[in-house]
């Protein structure tokens, strides 16, 4: 029985993976940013295009998502199930790499059941969003460089091209990714000559991964300018990211294990998140002591591949803040195969580990439904007369999980110079905005995504009272004004 599941243990994880997703996939309503991509997927390929330029990502994922809305509608089902593939092919190529570096069995045993128990891993598996695409690219990446070193052959190269180019049209922050890959394999590459090379030598060594950094520009050329107009946009405007030099990284590796919402667990929970830190970093640590000491090719695979993609992010963001466990997902897996290289002599570690994962993720799969906005609810406590009514969003943000789940009219109450950017700005229209006046309107009912008394003024100084208030999941609050 127990080399039945070594030797199936990658069929049965990807079996139980694709389970609790079918499972948990519909079980918490699109937040806001879910909601922002479903809407813009619902346009042709050019209005995406459009708006994608105007935001912060390119299009790929929309693309997809449009896809999906083609065949099967807007559901939530339909929407996320790319990402649940992206968590499929994280897993498989967490594996293969594993399987790479080491010839441990249990080290290839116990990684599956870590990515599939990671918290953050899991929840960006089930959101209409990017991220768990990105990790598996970057994953897939890594992996046929890995091949093609040893190898040799061209159609390793030729995925590596594919899944890089996908990989820029999925997230702008993995042209840090590229930069990580051409390093890693000019670097696998230099210790394969172990020589230096004269120029002429040196063009027909590397000529292959110069020609694949060539034809890589060429493809991602039609991206690039409106890239950098993002990161000039990005950069001027203001982000609703902080960063800080210590706090950053100090966030990062908390939400590593605890999602974005790790600040909320109860004080056992800490404890056991606290575990798995250490005992995740002291693994990292001892992986990469051993690498530097002998000195092999895992070397790079771990120090390039997990720590320059770090730093270089870290770096931007004194430019534009983007170290954001969102954004740093593709490097949990890293930290995950670390440490299963790290304790593979030594499994009960290993298990304490799993064990703890487990235990985060099975809370945050409770408390993550939560922290998703409650749109569907708080519609339904909207008594809306289209007589003597106004539906009103102070800005953008709630605008989209509220036209994803209703067909009721709203607007935006704030002038457009007023919106910032990021809150999807991209996708308004001049009509989404309130321009009438108020004679004739009895009651305003306010949608709003936390609470803001400046905005109440406003409302209360144009001749209406608060009558009520209700709070919903995901701090979404519903008031209503009447004269």
């Amino acid at each position: 029985m127990k080399n039945f599941f070594k030797k199936n243990i990658l069929i049965i994880s990807i079996l139980l993976f694709v389970g609790l997703c079918l499972l948990r996939i519909n079980t918490a309503p699109l937040w806001r940013d879910e909601a922002f991509s479903a809407l813009v997927a619902t346009n042709d390929w050019g209005k995406i295009i459009e708006i994608a330029s105007k935001d912060t990502q390119p299009p790929l994922h929309l693309f997809f998502l449009h896809i999906s809305y083609l065949i099967a509608g807007k559901g939530e089902f339909a929407l996320r199930i790319w990402s649940v593939i992206g968590g499929l092919f994280t897993i498989i190529f967490a594996y293969k790499i594993t399987s790479k570096i080491t010839t441990n069995e249990w080290a290839r045993f116990f990684i599956a059941p870590l990515i599939i128990f990671n918290p953050v891993l899991f929840n960006y598996a089930l959101e209409a969003r990017p991220y768990a695409i990105f990790t598996a690219l970057y994953l897939g990446v890594i992996y046929f460089s890995i091949c093609y070193n040893t190898q040799k052959k061209k159609k390793d190269l030729i995925i590596i091209f594919i899944l890089s180019i996908a990989g820029l049209y999925i997230h702008n922050l993995f042209i840090v990714c590229v930069v990580t890959i051409f390093t890693l394999l000019v670097f696998l590459r230099y210790k394969e000559k172990k020589k230096y090379l004269g120029i002429k030598d040196f063009l027909n060594s590397y000529m292959d991964i110069i020609l694949l950094g060539v034809v890589l520009l060429i493809a991602y050329l039609p991206w690039l300018l409106t890239f950098l107009s993002q990161l000039k946009m990005v950069s001027s405007d203001g982000f609703w990211l902080q960063f800080d030099y210590l706090n950053s990284v100090q966030q990062v590796l908390a939400m590593s294990y605890s999602g974005e919402y790790y600040y909320q667990q109860t004080e056992l929970l800490f404890y056991v998140l606290l575990v798995t830190v250490i005992l995740g970093i002291i693994g990292v640590l001892i992986g990469w002591g051993k690498d530097i000491l002998k000195f092999k090719n895992k070397i790079p695979i771990f120090l390039i591949g997990s720590l320059l993609p770090l730093a270089l992010s870290y770096l931007l963001s004194f430019k534009t803040p983007v170290l954001n466990i969102r954004y740093m997902i593709f490097l949990v897996p890293f930290f995950l195969i670390s440490v299963v290289k790290a304790y593979q002599k030594k499994i009960f570690i290993i298990i304490i580990f799993l064990i703890c994962s487990m235990i985060v993720t099975c809370s945050t799969l409770i408390i993550r439904p939560n922290m998703k906005e409650g749109y569907k609810v708080a519609i339904a406590q909207t008594q809306y007369n289209p007589q003597t009514d106004l539906i009103l969003h102070k800005n953008a943000l709630p605008v989209f999980g509220f036209r994803y789940y209703s067909d009721l009219p709203s607007y935006i109450f704030y002038k457009p110079e007023e919106i910032r950017y990021f809150e999807g700005k991209a996708a308004i229209e001049p009509k989404d905005y309130w321009q009438g006046d108020l004679t004739n309107i009895q009651r305003i009912w306010v949608m709003n995504i936390w609470q803001d008394s400046d905005f109440d003024k406003k409302i209360e100084a144009l001749g209406f009272t608060k009558v009520s208030e209700q709070k919903f999941d995901g701090d979404l609050y519903l008031y209503l004004y009447t004269k």
